[in-house]
């Protein structure tokens, strides 16, 4: 009976997006807990959004995402809404993505927060894989705890190679709890939510010009938040940066 419940509480949505004949990209899907649903196609372009068939993420939930985008077309994704993980009652969670761009393919990805309830317990994953040519945008957002809420714990794995070579291995643990762990001042002070930026491949050499426009947005201070905004940027040994906002 266990083995049955692991079973079907494991979720996968297959995303792949290609060009046809004709140049025109195409959306095909197998969908679980997340589906995507087309917004619009412009030759090579195609923008989607993902939205949630079902309640989650739920303790003993297991949730995985593989998208991906074939050779000289180019993807938009935008969640629809956050997603919640909620507290386990004694039961952890895994939410796992794997993203495959092939040579002269472009995802450009924005997500909702990802918000980590009170007694959640989630382990998260995001594995990327580029080829030489391609390039990855991506906006991620952490929240810990929601409203009146410290946060629960949520382990992060961010793996991404660019031409088959390493280019950022990561490892960071976030937690709550009625105070900032003291194993937490390093990583994030006492700031409740981590926004990353990940610009990877030829991405990067478009960060000055794109990228402007959206930091000028999240500079602006939300009104019921007065706390400054701290902002970090890495480069790596690659084509690629990662910046890290704490609020």
């Amino acid at each position: 009976m266990s083995s049955l419940i692991t079973e079907l509480s494991t979720r996968t949505t297959r995303i792949r997006v290609e060009s046809d004949r004709s140049g025109q990209a195409r959306l095909h899907g197998e969908y679980g807990v997340i589906a995507a649903r087309q917004v619009s196609a412009d030759g090579a372009d195609l923008e989607a959004a993902l939205v949630a068939t079902e309640a989650t993420l739920l303790g003993g939930d297991d949730v995985r995402i593989e998208v991906t985008v074939g050779a000289g077309v180019s993807l938009t994704l935008r969640d629809i809404a956050a997603t919640v993980a909620y507290a386990g009652h004694g039961r952890s969670a895994s939410w796992s993505v794997v993203v495959t761009v092939e040579p002269g393919g472009w995802l450009a990805w924005v997500t909702q927060p990802f918000i980590v309830s009170d007694g959640a317990d989630i382990e998260r994953s995001l594995d990327i894989d580029l080829a030489e040519g391609a390039g990855l945008r991506l906006h991620d957002s952490v929240v810990l705890g929601r409203h009146g809420q410290a946060g629960g714990r949520l382990r992060c794995r961010t793996y991404v190679a660019y031409d088959g070579v390493p280019l950022l291995v990561e490892e960071v643990t976030y937690a709550g709890g009625p105070a900032t762990p003291v194993s937490q001042a390093f990583v994030r002070g006492d700031s409740r939510r981590i926004d990353t930026d990940l610009v990877l491949g030829a991405a990067l050499a478009e960060e000055a010009t794109v990228a402007e426009g959206r930091r000028g947005v999240r500079h602006v201070e939300h009104p019921c938040d007065t706390r400054p905004l701290h902002r970090t940027t890495l480069d790596l040994a690659g084509p690629g940066q990662v910046i890290r906002t704490l609020s």
